[in-house]
């Protein structure tokens, strides 16, 4: 591995990183400041716009683990399941990034505007860090590479539903991934298809936008990275 790339996967990690100080910090005043010593398992961190930060740790500890390995065979696979990582991040990073900016009413805290700060903060550094990935040519770059995020996304969105479950039957109400099967869906238009045609349909309809969303920004990315390289 040369020195430049050290330094990107770096930087990536690094970014990784200061995104689980911010959601430390973040956390530790829900839990002390704005719930008075008790925890509300609605911000348990896994939201889409969380696994950057969990990617981005993954990354970094999967490339120390490649550039230490002689085996071959571990470094391919190694490099796949970076690259795949990159280009989650690159893709639903950016779109979870912008969606969360047009509609920030889910981190704005009126009374609270340091939790406000780090909602926008947090979601700027995604849209940053999916930029950076591109330009450094870090993921995948053709468009039919975006199918191999899907099953990443499949198996994310399964933990995501479980968590759902358990922690809901814990006592608590949370919506992980926006998919909570126990009430409709807490995003605009997603709501309204939930009550046509009922909550698990529209979980269903809500997972296949997004990865579409995905896609649309992953072939924007591609396009970009392929006028570039024409000049």
């Amino acid at each position: 591995m040369s020195k430049s790339e050290t330094c990107r996967d770096s930087f990536i990690f690094l970014t990784g990183i200061l995104l689980l100080i911010m959601e430390g910090a973040k956390q530790l005043f829900l839990y002390f400041v704005v719930f008075d010593r008790s925890y509300n398992v609605w911000y348990f961190p896994f939201q889409l716009c969380s696994v950057p930060m969990y990617l981005c740790l993954f990354y970094g500890a999967a490339s120390f683990i490649k550039e230490r390995t002689d085996s071959p065979r571990i470094q391919r696979a190694l490099d796949s399941s970076i690259r795949i990582s990159a280009l989650f991040i690159q893709d639903f990073g950016f779109l979870g990034g912008i969606m969360a900016l047009l509609v920030p009413e889910g981190f704005i805290w009126k009374d609270y505007p340091l939790l406000s700060a780090h909602g926008y903060l947090w979601h700027i550094i995604l849209i940053a860090l999916a930029i950076y990935i591109s330009m450094r040519d870090l993921a995948y770059k053709k468009e039919r590479d975006f199918i191999k995020t899907l099953p990443l996304f499949a198996a994310l969105s399964v933990i995501a539903e479980i968590l759902n479950i358990l922690l809901s039957r814990s006592g608590g109400d949370c919506d992980m991934f926006y998919i909570s099967p126990y009430h409709l869906s807490s995003q605009p238009v997603f709501r309204d298809i939930d009550r046509l045609i009922g909550r698990i349909p529209g979980i269903f309809v809500y997972l296949i936008c997004v990865a579409a969303g995905a896609f649309i920004i992953h072939s924007l990315f591609c396009r970009i990275s392929s006028l570039k390289k024409s000049r």
